[in-house]
């Protein structure tokens, strides 16, 4: 089996290739069926069983319709949702993406058969799945450092500068003298549709203030309290000793996290004469392998606690556990190899598409492109999929 991968700038898309049979060179015949014992019969064959189009822009499938006498079929088309436009003409459907989200496109024949498309209609930076837009911002705002602490080691923590509607699940701690912007991404949230993926936050509890430290700004860190359903999956630093906002971060419902474990130390307070202690660690995903179809997606965030060993639970060590989403499909019967004559086939024929998958770049190693390219949509290449296919080491895919 050969893999080929495109790069879509917020996520990558999978590319499964199964050989078996030749691949059309075109769209799908509209006319009669050849003649045959093997063709007696109606058929219905849709181009895609799955289709993903952006926002504004036009895809199209093919029909083939026949009836049992191998002459051309009328179809109707109705669709479910109102995200997408669609237009019939002659053996095509032009589907049109109007808003986010999902639809169902139903085909039906005048000889009584039915087929399904579902449309997913999308935004290339985010991936969509579960209820959930999710993407990655580069950009950061510095919120409290340690300068002046005394403390043996320099930690500085950033305020994620999130795109509009869009909200980070945490803060971003780091090295004082280490700039993130440009050099680290963390994800950004929004919820698709009231789907109830997420939920602001309902209080606050306070972890640590610098208190005592002698630090040049004053500072705090607090965890956020989840309303029933929902978990926290990351710790927020404050500037000053005010609680932070309820819409500085959401939290996530549960059934779209799995429990965490303490990752790389950030900073502790150790040496600093704060009036309590205080350590920190980046959040990471599980040793666990996961369920077939889903990818564990760590936040960038970290967790705190009142002590310089690492936690081995904590109310927001979690990370999304979010199924990687089909973004395109081709019904089996368009490429399932059969036999017309008594000849005997060719061993090996031409690859042929099956399926698009939406990986999130940071599962896929690829040094083609720089962190800003592939978390903004300023890229000279923005736009779609880069039809090049471009090397890369596919490995860190594990079970994917």
């Amino acid at each position: 089996m050969k893999l080929s991968r495109a790069v879509w700038f917020s996520i990558i898309v999978l590319l499964v290739w199964i050989p078996g049979c030749k691949q059309p060179s075109g769209p799908l015949p509209s006319g009669p069926l050849p003649s045959g014992p093997l063709e007696e019969e109606a058929k219905l064959v849709l181009e895609w069983q799955i289709l993903s189009v952006e926002v504004g822009k036009t895809e199209t499938i093919s029909i083939l319709a026949v009836t049992e006498d191998g002459s051309t079929d009328v179809c109707s088309v109705t669709c479910s949702g109102d995200c997408i436009d669609v237009d019939v003409t002659g053996s095509e459907i032009s589907v049109t993406g109007v808003t986010l989200g999902e639809a169902t496109i139903m085909v039906e024949s005048g000889s009584g058969l039915s087929e399904t498309i579902a449309v997913r209609v999308f935004d290339p930076m985010a991936l969509m799945t579960d209820g959930l837009l999710i993407r990655y911002t580069d950009q950061f705002t510095s919120i409290w450092h340690d300068a002046g602490s005394g403390a043996d080691d320099n930690g500085r923590y950033w305020k994620p500068v999130a795109p509009a509607g869009y909200y980070s699940l945490g803060s971003l701690g780091g090295d004082a003298w280490a700039d993130p912007n440009g050099n680290k991404a963390v994800i950004v949230v929004k919820e698709l549709n009231d789907s109830g993926a997420l939920a602001a936050p309902t209080d606050y509890t306070l972890i640590w203030t610098d208190s005592g430290s002698g630090a040049n700004l004053d500072g705090s860190f607090w965890l956020p309290i989840p309303p029933a359903g929902y978990v926290a999956c990351g710790v927020v630093a404050q500037f000053g000793y005010g609680k932070p906002g309820l819409d500085e971060v959401r939290c996530v419902r549960s059934d779209l996290v799995s429990n965490g474990k303490a990752g790389d130390w950030i900073w502790d307070d150790s040496g600093s004469g704060a009036s309590a202690d205080f350590g920190s660690w980046e959040v990471e995903c599980p040793d666990a392998q996961n369920s077939a179809g889903k990818a564990y997606l760590k936040a960038g965030t970290f967790v705190g606690t009142n002590s310089y060993s690492p936690p081995a639970s904590h109310p927001a060590l979690y990370v999304l556990n979010v199924h990687l989403p089909v973004v395109a499909d081709v019904p089996e019967t368009n490429y399932t190899p059969s036999l017309d004559g008594a000849d005997e086939p060719e061993l090996y024929t031409e690859a042929f598409l099956s399926k698009m998958v939406a990986v999130p770049f940071p599962l896929i190693y690829d040094a083609a492109y720089s962190l800003h390219d592939k978390v903004t949509d300023d890229s000279p290449e923005k736009s779609g999929l880069v039809k090049t296919a471009i090397g890369g080491d596919l490995r860190r895919l594990g079970s994917i």
